[in-house]
């Protein structure tokens, strides 16, 4: 059985690894049971329409319809942080689910009237289409070059 003063020793560790990483700009996530990750006292959850959602420990939603978990992730963390006020992010996550509608809409009407030879139109959605697939490259890439940030604090 482990005695109480190792217990008491191995939660003061906790706590002092806790603080620095406060320090450096990160809270620990946790993951639950049920799926959801825990960022201080908020959670982020992957919602039944595929999007996520940011709430705190009352159920208060903090933003909701979130593409990428790597936004909610984000979000979460500087919530957590005290950082209420930063929404730059979720910005971001918006514009590319846009470009990420828009590529998926492009690809099927463009099938859609290559296969009917419609030739000219099929070229043009074709285009709008590759515009679309880079500026939402462009959007993720932007969040991930955020959360690879988040990451390489630990």
């Amino acid at each position: 059985m482990i005695s109480h003063s190792i217990l008491q020793e191995i939660d003061s560790i906790k706590k002092n690894v806790e603080k620095e990483l406060r320090k450096k700009g990160l809270v620990p996530a946790k993951k639950k049971s049920d799926g959801t990750i825990t960022i201080g006292n908020f959670l982020v959850i992957k919602n039944n329409d595929g999007f996520y959602s940011v709430k705190d420990s009352n159920n208060t939603i903090f933003a909701e319809r979130i593409n990428l978990p790597h936004t909610a992730a984000i979000f979460a963390n500087n919530l957590a942080l005290g950082q209420r006020t930063n929404r730059e992010i979720l910005d971001i996550d918006r514009r590319y689910g846009h470009y990420a509608f828009d590529e998926q809409l492009c690809r099927h009407f463009y099938s859609k009237n290559f296969h009917s030879k419609n030739y000219d139109k099929a070229e043009i959605l074709n285009e709008k289409y590759r515009a679309a697939k880079l500026k939402k490259n462009f959007y993720k890439s932007k969040i991930l070059l955020g959360f690879d940030k988040l990451i390489k604090i630990t």
